[in-house]
């Protein structure tokens, strides 16, 4: 759900560029008599094509990774027992948080990793600790990091 919220915070400020850009590019339609500014009017257009295609290509690959997700990632169910343990506890990502730590614990895998950008939430010394004591040694806040990891892992077998 996070990766949606993205999208649409990513796809408000594309349109926000496009709305300035477009703008920019009315006011110097106005001034005709300048080189410059047709010139500076034609590089804002073509920045203008290049947000679009931006937003566009933004959105593809998310989808791309979300397809690539529900090919090769196990997900975490939600189940009633962990959405009461969540209630308990009043943080804004406690349920996530509890989604986790129930799957950690029902896993036998003994590589796990916790990938998350939201550090905020997840890279306090009490959250590193109990992800430690559900069997989470590793929180990785980046695509970067995780890659990292996984090649240690694999480099060490």
């Amino acid at each position: 759900m996070e990766s949606f919220s993205e999208l649409e915070d990513e796809r408000r400020r594309r349109n926000n560029v496009d709305s300035n850009l477009s703008r920019e590019i009315q006011e110097l339609k106005g001034n005709i008599e300048s080189e410059h500014s047709r010139e500076i009017r034609k590089s804002l257009q073509n920045a203008n094509f290049h947000n679009a295609q931006m937003a566009n290509e933004i959105k593809t690959r998310l989808f791309e990774v979300l397809d690539w997700v529900a090919s090769y990632v196990e997900l975490i169910e939600l189940t009633s027992s962990i959405l009461k343990e969540s209630l308990n506890e009043d943080e804004t990502d406690n349920l996530i948080l509890h989604c986790i730590l129930n799957h950690a614990k029902a896993s036998s895998d003994d590589n796990k990793v916790l990938l998350s950008g939201n550090s905020r939430d997840f890279w306090t010394k009490e959250i590193k600790q109990v992800l430690k004591e559900a069997g989470i040694p590793k929180y990785v806040a980046s695509t970067k990091d995780l890659l990292g990891w996984l090649s240690s892992i694999s480099s060490s077998d």
